[in-house]
């Protein structure tokens, strides 16, 4: 065995592997960073935020409507001859009207209401939509990094599948060992190899995947820093807590209260327009022939009325009662939901924390059964250290699996919470 080729076999794969990933864009990215970049540039998001702009300009223009009104208005005309007269006159006239509401009985207000409940919506939309983001994020990120590891555990694998062959080669030429060995140590390093290219495709592909979520160019390259390797501790809450305090944080449940409240604003709107709307009118205007009976200012107060309108309010009315109601039931199934995702998100949890426990116990037999292989090796009594090696490097990225999912489930119960609770220790 010649430690050199181990040592330029590994430096190989392991340069391959840089030249990968080729030149970085943003630096090393963590877990916080990505997030946040996601945030500013993920589409979905640009376009939620701009929805609440949007809520912001209609309450401004519903407010418009307790500000004065002002027109104005110019006509030319030509006057026909009078039957006493056979020539025309030309007849210029212009005015500026100005309109003041007074009172409304509420219906002003009530559009108010009902365009500043929409923007609400929308805020509660876009709370909902980062914090989804959030999620999305981090189980891409962890994916991806995932596929890192197996990257490193199988450039491992080959190096040492690599190293194996070679030996095997030599000894057949010293006559010690047998062509098929060489030719089954051949097999071994080259389906390790196909499995490497495998796994180098599919990392690219979840970089790719995780560039796309948060907003950056897809096919420039940035290094993605691992959270630490020592695990998440936490305490598990109680559900019933965990529960109430997720129907009172989930943006969900509160946009439903906000369009349940909206409708019972729209309700009153409707209710209103059975009243008259009083506003104060003032006119100044003029013209080249003024008529005797035309004032030159004009000054009032004008009540206007509806006195039929076919049942239209009342049928209005009562369509906006049924919708209140309907969205009284579906919080009520949304309610049963969150319960149900928060039982689910709690009990795979658990799960996960044994899992990672277990992961944890394979490393350590993984590291004893590699030191023994090691000592043997040296010893020239074994030579499978590869095997050895193989294993320990499965069974830490079964950790890092597990140590990952652990981390997922917990942003699922952050999910499911709506950011409720901070159960990490």
């Amino acid at each position: 065995m010649k430690p050199a080729i181990l040592t330029a076999a590994i430096f190989t794969l392991v340069s391959a592997h840089i030249v990968f990933a080729g030149p970085k864009i943003a630096g090393s990215m963590t877990l916080e960073s990505l997030s946040t970049y996601a945030r500013d540039n993920n589409a979905s998001i640009q376009s939620l935020k701009e929805n609440v702009k949007a809520g912001q300009g209609a309450v401004d223009a519903e407010n418009g409507a307790w500000w004065p009104q002002v027109s104005a208005s110019f006509g030319r005309s030509r006057l026909l001859p009078q039957p006493d007269s056979s020539e025309t006159v030309d007849d210029s006239v212009w005015a500026v009207t100005a309109r003041q509401k007074i009172y409304d009985f509420g219906k002003t207000n009530g559009a108010v209401e009902k365009r500043k409940l929409e923007k609400s919506e929308a805020e509660r939309r876009l709370a909902r939509g980062l914090q989804v983001l959030q999620h999305d994020v981090a189980a891409r990120y962890y994916d991806y990094l995932l596929s890192v590891q197996t990257v490193d555990a199988l450039m491992q694998t080959n190096a040492i599948a690599y190293v194996e062959y070679d030996k095997a080669r030599e000894k057949n030429e010293a006559g010690l060992v047998a062509q098929r060995v060489v030719s089954g140590l051949y097999a071994v390093s080259r389906a390790e190899k196909l499995k490497l290219e495998r796994a180098k495709k599919e990392m690219e592909i979840k970089l790719a995947a995780l560039q796309e979520l948060i907003g950056s160019p897809i096919g420039d390259y940035f290094e993605v820093e691992p959270p630490s390797e020592e695990p998440p501790r936490f305490t598990l809450p109680e559900e019933t807590g965990v529960f109430n305090a997720a129907v009172k944080s989930r943006p969900e449940t509160q946009e439903l209260d906000d369009r349940i409240a909206g409708l019972r604003a729209q309700i009153g709107e409707t209710r209103s327009s059975h009243y008259p709307l009083i506003e104060g009118v003032a006119e100044v205007g003029d013209s080249d022939r003024r008529l005797p009976s035309r004032n030159k200012w004009e000054v009032g107060i004008r009540a206007k009325m509806d006195i039929f309108d076919g049942f239209t309010r009342r049928s209005r009315e009562e369509e906006l009662t049924a919708r209140a109601t309907a969205l009284v039931f579906e919080k009520e199934t949304l309610e049963r939901k969150i319960r149900m995702e928060i039982k689910s998100a709690l009990g795979e949890l658990s799960l996960a924390d044994i899992k990672m426990e277990l992961a944890k116990a394979g490393v350590t037999a993984a590291q004893d059964n590699l030191d023994f292989a090691r000592t043997q090796y040296e010893l020239n009594l074994l030579t499978e250290l590869g095997d050895a090696l193989s294993r320990y490097a499965e069974a830490k990225v079964e950790w890092l699996r597990a140590s990952y999912g652990v981390r997922m489930e917990l942003e699922r119960l952050n999910l499911a919470t709506g950011g409720a609770l901070k159960i990490v220790k």
